[in-house]
């Protein structure tokens, strides 16, 4: 292990933290990392920081990857009283107080471990000001992996939070030895916004995917989509103006009224944070009886729910054109039917179409999504619904590709120095 070289990672999204997909991208570099000859040393947040915990995915982390929790503070939770706190303690991010920990923490770690390299992921943004500290200081080089912009033609909305993300943007752009990416829009944005700091060779896409042990362990592959109601599911967060379900609600209504009811499709929302707007539109509609709100459940179990004869819904606005949900690519491994209900003209669409996806709808045409519904509940009720995948391509997309991407930005930067 001593002649192992080392990598730091500094991000806030680790095990035990829950509800979000985010982890899964450290946790899978980390790991596979770890299975190429590198000691990864993850730097993160104290556990109490993390508004909600699940023990569920502790033990995938692998052996020889070192875990360092810094002690961070949630200024919405922790530094307020009676619901209120000093706005600026929530500036760049709701843990900024773990920029300093962080880079104490940080500092002890490069001592420690010698690492060649360091590596940082947002969100959240914090976790790029601790790597630019660190790679100051130590004369490191850093891979910034932006995944999605930090800053948006409407995003964010804040003005002071605004400032401080571009500020950040910008730092990162010109100290960062490597960005990288988690779909295509992204970073031709970064190239245009940034020509004379960044270049194509100097970033990288590197997409999300599926973690394909996770479904070999439990044996949950399946392509049989179950009798009775067609149940089309969404697994994960809806946003009331990136994912939208309103028009959904809608064409379900619509087509309630021409015989399509509760014993022929039903709509899940599975862990979506917007029970109380869903509830309220679907009674609104009178539809109530065809939507159910279901709460998180472990990562595993998930899985589980996405392989067992579900038609996965995902959704994705016209504003995250150049966004990639990470769901998508479990979605694809558990081969079921996908209906995607996206912006025609954007990254999530175009990688379902070239995965093969059949069930394509615009996220806010409510007669468009009605017709595509109507289209798999008689595909359904024939016996012929099926995912229609092209599964080489869904092969492409494990992490095990996605980590060999890292690992040569790292290997490149060990030879540079």
């Amino acid at each position: 292990m001593a002649n192992r070289p080392t990598v730091l990672m500094i991000a806030y999204h680790f095990p035990p933290v829950a509800g979000s997909s985010g982890l899964q991208r450290t946790l899978s570099f980390a790991n596979a990392l770890a299975e190429s000859g590198w000691n990864p040393v993850v730097l993160t947040v104290s556990r109490f920081a993390y508004p909600r915990t699940s023990s569920d995915q502790e033990s995938d982390v692998h052996p020889a990857v070192r875990v360092l929790r810094a002690p961070a503070f949630d200024a919405t939770r922790h530094l307020a009283i009676r619901g209120r706190y000093w706005r600026r303690t929530a500036i760049p991010d709701n843990w900024s107080t773990w920029i300093l920990t962080g880079l104490a923490l940080g500092s002890w770690a490069m001592a420690r471990y010698q690492p060649e390299v360091i590596w940082s992921t947002y969100p959240i943004s914090s976790a790029h000001c601790i790597a630019s500290g660190l790679a100051t200081l130590f004369g490191r080089p850093w891979i910034a992996d932006m995944r999605d912009p930090m800053v948006d033609e409407h995003y964010p909305e804040d003005p002071m939070k605004r400032r401080a993300y571009k500020s950040i943007e910008e730092r990162v752009v010109r100290q960062a030895r490597y960005m990288t990416f988690a779909a295509p829009g992204t970073r031709t944005m970064y190239l245009a916004r940034y020509p004379r700091w960044l270049s194509q060779s100097s970033s990288m896409v590197i997409e999300n995917g599926f973690e394909g042990q996770y479904f070999e362990q439990q044996r949950i592959l399946s392509s049989d989509v179950q009798s009775g109601p067609v149940t089309l599911l969404h697994s994960g967060a809806i946003y009331p103006t990136e994912r939208d379900p309103a028009p959904l609600l809608q064409s379900v209504a619509r087509i309630r009224r021409e015989g399509f009811g509760a014993d022929r499709v039903r709509v899940r929302f599975r862990a979506s944070g917007t029970e109380e707007r869903i509830s309220r539109i679907s009674r609104r509609l009178g539809i109530q009886d065809q939507v159910c709100l279901d709460p998180q459940l472990p990562y595993r179990e998930a899985l589980a729910e996405m392989c067992n004869g579900n038609v996965l819904m995902i959704m994705q606005g016209a504003a995250c054109n150049h966004q990639i949900p990470a769901k998508v690519y479990e979605y694809l491994q558990a081969n079921q039917p996908i209906f995607g209900l996206v912006a025609d003209d954007g990254d999530t669409a175009e990688l379902l179409r070239r995965a093969g996806v059949q069930y394509l709808a615009d996220i806010s045409d409510e007669r468009g999504i009605a017709e595509a519904i109507k289209r798999l509940v008689a595909e359904a009720e024939a016996g012929v619904l099926t995912s229609r995948l092209d599964r080489e391509f869904v092969s492409g997309c494990d992490r095990r590709h996605r980590s060999k991407q890292l690992l040569s930005l790292l290997e490149s930067c060990r030879s540079t120095g």
